[in-house]
């Protein structure tokens, strides 16, 4: 289905009159509440092979701090990072990070590294112990959905899983049959789609 019949679908379900385009306030609200579905609801609790991204960066010595960008997408996680066939370099909070590098001072292999900031949609990390030479850094990192924008896009979530979604969020999120029905079928999408080549990480 294409955004403009899932927002049609939507308001014949809540009984209310039915947009012919995207130009009207109404349509306009329900386009934001499918993004949301697909962009963050989505993002939080399912794992697309279709917004993986593997990439990989070269360390410079002596610098700490490293920008990961996806060109024309924003990154919404990093899943693995990775030196050649060392162990992978683990995630830390900003707390146990401080607390690392405050042991580590010196210049060596990166251990582990923390999100720096975000800057639109690319993350800066911070790595530790700050790189000795170069190396070469795999990452797999996870995109946004694009935000959809016109009536005749198509979501990668499929129709009933957004039309659901949408319905929980047209009903202020109250518990209900919307709300365990988006859930239910939300669930179903990463089953077998949310493994990693190099196994799950924690999400930032």
């Amino acid at each position: 289905m294409t955004v403009l019949q899932i927002i049609q679908e939507v308001q014949r379900r809540l009984r209310l009159p039915v947009s012919q385009s995207l130009t009207d306030a109404h349509s306009q609200l329900l386009l934001s509440f499918i993004n949301t579905v697909q962009r963050d609801f989505m993002q939080e609790d399912v794992v697309w092979d279709e917004c993986k991204v593997y990439d990989s960066f070269n360390t410079v010595a002596g610098l700490a701090t490293y920008t990961l960008t996806i060109s024309g997408a924003e990154i919404d996680a990093i899943r693995h990072l990775q030196i050649e066939n060392y162990a992978p370099i683990g995630k830390f909070s900003d707390d146990d990070f401080r607390e690392y590098k405050r042991s580590n001072t010196g210049q060596g292999q990166p251990l582990v590294f923390r999100i720096y900031s975000r800057s639109g949609g690319d993350i800066i990390i911070e790595l530790c112990p700050a790189p000795d030479k170069a190396y070469s850094v795999s990452c797999e990192l996870l995109k946004k959905p694009p935000r959809l924008t016109g009536q005749n896009e198509t979501p990668l979530l499929d129709s009933d899983t957004v039309i659901a979604g949408v319905l929980m969020l047209a009903s202020g999120e109250q518990e209900g049959k919307e709300p365990d029905s988006f859930q239910a079928k939300l669930s179903l999408q990463g089953d077998t789609q949310g493994e990693s080549n190099w196994g799950d990480a924690e999400a930032v």
